[in-house]
Parts: structure tokens; C-alpha cells; sequence
């Protein structure tokens, strides 16, 4: 028997609104000549770590 989740579950309604707010396209911009690498393994979409660092700020969270 599968589980039935409800709608919302897994979303977050304000992280979506927050997302919306900002142009990510103008911050990516800068930031772009700092993160391209010519060697080495391919890295994570640029705009995780910045969001993450927000997240950290915004909900108090700590990362020893």
C-alpha cells in the first residue's frame, strides 16, 4: 500500500517566495569568473553555495 502525502509536504511556501524575490541571474554574474575551473571535477551549480549561506543566516544554523 502506498502512502498518500499531502500536497504541501516537502515544500516550503516561504523559501519559494524568498527565491522568487531575488535576481539570481544578477548575483550568479560576478560570481561566474570566480568558479569556472579548466581541471578537476565537475562542481555543484553555482548558486548552492551562496543560497546556503542565507539559509544558515536566515534559520541560525551552524556548521562546526
Amino acid at each position: 500500500m502506498e502512502a498518500v502525502l499531502p500536497a504541501a509536504f516537502g515544500s516550503n511556501r516561504r523559501l519559494e517566495r524568498i527565491w522568487t524575490q531575488a535576481d539570481w541571474v544578477r548575483i550568479e554574474a560576478p560570481l561566474q569568473p570566480m568558479y569556472e575551473a579548466l581541471v578537476g571535477h565537475p562542481a555543484c551549480p553555482l548558486l548552492v553555495q551562496p543560497k546556503a549561506l542565507l539559509l544558515q543566516q536566515w534559520y541560525r544554523l551552524s556548521d562546526h
